[in-house]
């Protein structure tokens, strides 16, 4: 396994199944596991530019190169503790919008949030009663 500056990149881990703990440079361990290939559900592929997220959905792919495209989350209560990860696949201006469901809050202050960036991307993380955003890159507001 080669590791790059302290960190392990996707191309470490080979396929398989099984894991392995490495030690941090902080001194805690850190446990990746392999998971078989053929198990990761494939992307759902954004074909409109109104969608709602379902339940099934862990990874969204969203081109918004024909017009801006509107997203409705799922169910934070239903949706269980899981990562959501939205990909603007495009180059273009086009907004994403990414609508919380009902009454539910993003990071508990705000209904929606706002991919402007070509390329952007942004991981959220259900938990009771709403949403949690855990990482982000390129213009997301």
């Amino acid at each position: 396994m080669a590791v790059h500056k302290g960190k392990i990149g996707v191309e470490d881990i080979e396929f398989g199944t099984g894991s392995f703990t490495r030690k941090s440079k902080t001194g805690f361990n850190i446990t990746l596991t392999k998971v078989d290939g053929s198990k990761i559900p494939n992307p759902t592929v954004v074909p409109t530019i109104t969608y709602t997220i379902t339940i099934n959905d862990l990874f969204i792919i969203a081109n918004a190169t024909s017009g801006a495209i509107t997203l409705t989350l799922p169910d934070a209560d239903l949706y269980g503790n899981r990562i959501l990860t939205i990909l603007k696949n495009d180059g273009s201006a086009n907004n994403i919008t990414i609508t919380a469901y009902s009454t539910q809050l993003i990071d508990g202050v705000s209904k929606t949030i706002l991919m402007k960036g070509a390329y952007s991307s942004i991981q959220l993380i259900a938990f009771t009663g709403g949403w949690s955003v855990i990482s982000v890159k390129g213009l997301v507001y």
